[in-house]
């Protein structure tokens, strides 16, 4: 999440990350809010397991109605001066990245190589959790 927040820095745009807004449902905390003089955006990032029940699109659906509800996007509006799309970044552990996704960082001004790495990273992010896992559990370092 870091890196994609610099990188939408580098891109031109304003990023909070972890923005907290109250809500009546309680705190609520995207992971990044991006905004620059045309368009805002409420962008939560997921890395997914192969055991999740549904697709790429259904898991990013998900996170895209936490997020997008009045209450939230009246706020976000407030802050940025704009009315906001709201998005999700769903990656699978396997490095496959909703299409929807891709899309919409390309938008933002990512490019192909940009995109690379970030689903580089996610892999090894996953990779270091498994592996951490597995030394818990008993069973060696996979690496």
């Amino acid at each position: 999440m870091n890196w994609l927040a610099t990188k939408l820095e580098d891109r031109g745009h304003q990023v909070v990350k972890e923005l907290h807004i109250s809500t009546s449902q309680g705190l609520r905390k995207p992971d990044l809010t991006v905004w620059n003089n045309q368009a805002a955006r409420i962008l939560d990032v997921q890395i997914v397991g192969d055991s999740n029940v549904g697709s790429l699109v259904h898991l990013d659906d998900m996170k895209i109605r936490k997020y997008n509800t009045p209450e939230i996007t009246s706020k976000v509006a407030e802050l940025t001066g704009h009315t906001l799309t709201v998005g999700a970044i769903t990656i699978n552990w396997r490095g496959v990245a909703c299409k929807r996704a891709v899309a919409t960082l390309k938008k933002l001004g990512l490019r192909n190589a940009d995109l690379n790495i970030m689903i580089l990273k996610a892999m090894e992010g996953g990779l270091s959790i498994y592996s951490n896992y597995m030394g818990m559990a008993g069973g060696g370092d996979v690496t």
